[in-house]
């Protein structure tokens, strides 16, 4: 089965018929003025509301502007994700080397994935 060109007409279940490449995702959603970036996921799901006409918030930029406003200090253990403007850095990694006592740390897939579920729980309160 040969893949249509993306097309505005298209509806969900057209849309959701297919394997979309993540730069092709960017692709459609930079012709649409959409957000282009983000998880594959996320382009999808802007891409999907597009498509219904439903109204977006750009989840990913409001939660980066309140962790860049937010006050950074000392990370402890009671440091929050969000309000307290926790990032994925070099503080941070020097703390968990600190935490863990390894010579060194990385930052994974699945953390990347918890800040973003704890963004959407700060969302929905």
């Amino acid at each position: 089965m040969v893949r249509p060109k993306f097309n505005g007409q298209m509806n969900i279940e057209e849309f959701e018929a297919y394997y979309w490449y993540k730069e092709e995702l960017k692709e459609i959603c930079r012709s649409h003025q959409l957000p282009v970036s983000g998880t594959k996921a996320e382009l999808e799901e802007y891409i999907k509301k597009f498509l219904t006409g439903d109204h977006f918030i750009n989840n990913r930029a409001r939660n980066i502007k309140i962790r860049k406003n937010a006050q950074r200090g000392e990370i402890t253990l009671e440091t929050r994700l969000i309000p307290d403007g926790f990032k994925f850095n070099q503080q941070a990694k020097d703390f968990f080397q600190n935490y863990y006592n390894v010579p060194k740390f990385s930052f994974t897939k699945h953390m990347a994935a918890a800040l973003r579920e704890a963004e959407k729980q700060m969302i929905m309160k």
